[in-house]
């Protein structure tokens, strides 16, 4: 909780963090110098605009809105330059400090939490309060290797794909007909029609030829035979 000292100690906790697979060294060390410099700038702004309007009054407003005073002379002219200065400088060094911030803190929460370090990160950039209650809530975690996790997570995820593919069908026939043959006939369909039997022996094979005579041409009667 000690200020600009927090940052550089959750750098030395997280370590070498990550942005687009780059590796950042001291990202806690560069955050703190972004929010020292961020705060230099808006205390010399404010102190700035405080005497400026003490001593000259108050100011005139451009079309942007941007406050200004006329026919400064002396240490004013170059205070009210300063400031103007400082003025358009503070949200680029506010934005710099953030986005170191934030790579700091997406580390932190890859190592302490790694099921919700996207939500915590986000909930970190937009709700910059919270960081103190995260860190407060993970105290007692231990760390954990973010890629060796993610690593076991895809092991995990294609093993379980596989017993799927494997056993997840108690079929065996993801295509075909759900329910095999559940008779167990070696022959095929009991109720085929005849020609889906191709192969198998004629029913009444043993009958086929009964009753037949040899034809004799002499037999004028043997033609109805």
């Amino acid at each position: 909780f000690i200020p600009f000292a927090n940052l550089f100690y959750i750098g030395k906790m997280v370590g070498t963090c990550r942005v687009f697979d780059q590796p950042v060294k001291r990202a806690g060390l560069y955050a703190m110098l972004a929010q020292i410099f961020a705060t230099l700038v808006f205390i010399v702004s404010i102190g700035l605009q405080t005497y400026l309007v003490l001593v000259e009054g108050a100011p005139k407003y451009d079309q942007f809105n941007a406050p200004y005073w006329e026919n400064l002379e002396g240490f004013s002219a170059v205070a009210e330059k300063i400031f103007i200065v400082s003025m358009y400088l503070l949200p680029i060094v506010e934005l710099v400090y953030t986005l170191f911030l934030s790579v700091l803190c997406f580390g932190l929460y890859k190592k302490y939490a790694p099921n919700n370090y996207f939500i915590l990160g986000m909930l970190t950039l937009f709700v910059p309060v919270s960081r103190y209650i995260i860190i407060f809530v993970l105290r007692k975690r231990a760390p954990v290797d973010f890629e060796a996790y993610m690593r076991k997570k895809r092991e995990d995820f294609m093993r379980q794909q596989q017993q799927y593919n494997s056993y997840g069908n108690p079929y065996g026939n993801p295509y075909g007909n759900p329910y095999g043959n559940p008779y167990g006939n070696p022959y095929g369909n009991p109720y085929a029609r005849p020609s889906q039997n191709a192969g198998n022996e004629e029913p009444f094979s043993d009958f086929a030829d009964q009753g037949k005579k040899t034809p004799d041409p002499n037999d004028p009667d043997g033609f109805f035979d």
